[in-house]
């Protein structure tokens, strides 16, 4: 959420961002107009205040007044075509039709422009095992369903009832590593790690062996989002050089100590990707301690840097380059690399375009020298959906049902 505050020079840190933007004045221009003024002109808020993940929700005043910043909102508004109805944990979200919701008069366009609310009721319904998923599916129980295994496809190419709907990009996973204490703040030892690793049976093997879920690619942001999409020849990325990586162990003065290694079942895709990654490590010399372990275990580890030296995460695909979680100095793993900083500080205060890119340019080559964390390709999603589910966006990543009818 983004707060802001009235008080001039207050400075807005909005999270996901690793920067923070200096105000000169906020104020209410009129009942539904919100001027925001800057100390110096910044490329990023109007994205920031629209990312679909990290947007600036508004409030009425007398809700914002009765739940105060880091207390638990109990009551919810909202403006959309569907409002929340009943929430019931681990069983079910149940929104409806907002009858008062008055769309906008421009076309539908991803996360924006106008949107209808169809059908009188949606239920998000959790449902932990995949196969069950599918199931459900199949049986018309449900309409839609996420995060399927990539084996389900020919399964669903081939019903008569339901579709495969294959989401790129979904996520590119990595490891992340602790770079405030430990064996792995040591810079050569991330450089080794590096080195080590072949990119393809890796991604291979996390896609379920089929080349339509995963892209190598040493971009830190896909393809399709061709603005930040970079082409660099001759970075340290997937060169499977055990020799390199034997070399830099050695000057990085490793003795074969443990390195503590954390990943989770919970997202079978962290699991499978280390424990091809610690198989490739220890041809190199590495010794690996892989701790399974539940991803609340692994979240709540994460931010203490005694816990462990590298863990499995991964990134969805984000719109800016000052989006790059990863290369925050207050995420998990602390990448407080000075020039890193720097460049991301240069990146939210840039304004022209061809500028910007060159400086995503230097970020890409200073990532790949820095290490921060282990870039490997980019998985894509799998998801299934009726037939007679119609107008269905399925460029988004997450998904929305607005605009969306029942050919029944």
């Amino acid at each position: 959420m983004l707060v802001l505050s009235r008080r001039l020079g207050e400075v807005i840190v909005i999270p996901g961002l690793n920067v923070s933007i200096q105000v000169v004045d906020i104020r209410g221009a009129d009942k539904y107009t919100v001027e925001l003024k800057l100390k110096q002109p910044s490329p990023i808020v109007l994205m920031a205040l629209a990312v679909p993940n990290n947007f600036g929700a508004i409030y009425p005043k007398e809700i914002a007044e009765k739940f105060p910043p880091q207390t638990k909102i109990t009551e919810f508004i909202g403006t959309g075509p569907f409002r929340l109805a009943e929430w019931k944990p681990d069983q079910h979200i149940r929104m409806v039709r907002f009858a008062d919701h008055k769309p906008r008069r421009e076309a539908a366009s991803g996360y924006g422009g106008a949107r209808v609310a169809y059908v009188d009721e949606i239920r998000w319904i959790p449902t932990p095992e995949a196969s069950t998923r599918l199931a459900a599916l199949e049986s018309g129980e449900l309409d839609f369903v996420d995060d399927l295994a990539a084996d389900s496809y020919e399964r669903m190419r081939t019903s008569p009832v339901v579709r495969p709907l294959v989401v790129k990009p979904y996520v590119w996973p990595m490891v992340v590593f602790n770079k405030k204490e430990g064996l792995m703040a040591n810079q050569k030892m991330r450089q080794a790690w590096q080195a080590a690793l072949d990119i393809e049976p890796i991604m291979k093997s996390v896609a379920g062996g089929r080349a339509e879920f995963y892209r190598l690619d040493s971009s830190l942001i896909p393809m399709e989002i061709p603005e930040w999409h970079t082409k660099l020849a001759g970075l340290p990325w997937n060169e499977h050089n055990v020799a390199k990586a034997k070399r830099l162990l050695q000057e990085a003065g490793y003795k074969g100590e443990p390195i503590r290694f954390m990943t989770t079942q919970e997202y079978k895709y962290m699991y499978d990707f280390a424990l091809v990654t610690k198989q490739q490590l220890e041809d190199a010399g590495f010794v690996v301690d892989l701790q399974v372990q539940d991803w609340a275990t692994v979240v709540k580890r994460r931010s203490n840097p005694k816990e462990y030296d590298a863990f499995t995460s991964s990134i969805g695909p984000f719109y800016d380059p000052t989006l790059a979680l990863f290369l925050s100095c207050s995420w998990p793993g602390w990448t407080c690399d000075e020039d890193i900083q720097k460049l991301q500080t240069q990146l939210a205060q840039e304004t022209d375009p061809k500028a910007r890119q060159a400086l995503w340019v230097q970020q890409t080559k200073l990532f790949y020298d820095r290490v921060p964390v282990i870039r490997y390709g980019d998985l894509f999603g799998l998801r299934g959906i009726r037939k007679e589910v119609r107008d269905f966006n399925e460029r988004t990543v997450r998904p929305r049902f607005f605009n969306v009818w029942l050919d029944r």
